[in-house]
């Protein structure tokens, strides 16, 4: 597993090892999930295949990033989060920082895995154009925000690939999809929305020009 942290500005590679592997298979059976999130994974990797290039902006504690991982086994998979304190979180920047610490333990066997504790504004100038398969987004959940994910992403996604995202019934959310989907007509097409697994729902555009 790779990291890139923007605090240190350090590049760290982390070696596979046996009690990587049983600390990422006991932190990840602490993880809750029973709010949707495995239904959720099997949802989003039923547009994915085996071997693409993805990124999931809005990473949280990594259990859905871990069951996309492991339905699909993409051949790279970059996992975007500033991992910032923010009002609805409810949590302190040292929370914040200790989640950060273990989604990197979660994630350090896989080589595949990459993580950029980044903001998706700033991270996205890491990637060169038709880069990704599918982008997951799932960060700030304001109108402002996901405006502005799907328009800077948009060019990262190849021809054919999917822009996906959660919570579209959110107040912020669908609005700045739709609108999006009014300025890209020529580019994009809205494929489903889709309430499965949690009451929130989804929404997947494929970038078609």
């Amino acid at each position: 597993m790779m990291i890139r942290n923007v605090l240190g500005g350090v590049v760290m590679n982390f070696l596979l090892c046996g009690c990587a592997i049983a600390m990422s298979i006991f932190c990840f059976a602490d993880i809750p999930l029973n709010d949707g999130r495995v239904e959720r994974a099997k949802y989003v990797s039923s547009l994915i295949s085996p071997g693409d290039i993805g990124v999931e902006i809005g990473v949280w504690q990594g259990a859905f990033a871990y069951h996309v991982l492991l339905q699909k086994e993409p051949s790279k998979l970059y996992l975007v989060d500033p991992w910032e304190k923010y009002s609805q979180s409810g949590k302190t920047q040292l929370e914040m920082d200790k989640m950060y610490e273990q989604v990197c333990g979660y994630f350090m066997p896989y080589e595949n895995v990459e993580i950029v504790r980044l903001k998706s504004e700033d991270a996205v100038t890491m990637f060169p154009d038709d880069y990704f398969d599918y982008v997951y987004i799932d960060g700030v959940h304001s109108y402002a925000a996901v405006t502005r994910d799907l328009a800077n992403y948009l060019p990262k996604v190849k021809v054919g690939g999917h822009l996906i995202g959660d919570d579209y019934g959110w107040t912020g959310i669908k609005p700045a999809v739709q609108d999006f989907l009014k300025a890209h007509k020529k580019d994009c097409r809205f494929l489903v929305e889709s309430y499965v697994g949690r009451a929130g729902g989804q929404f997947a555009i494929k970038r078609i020009k």
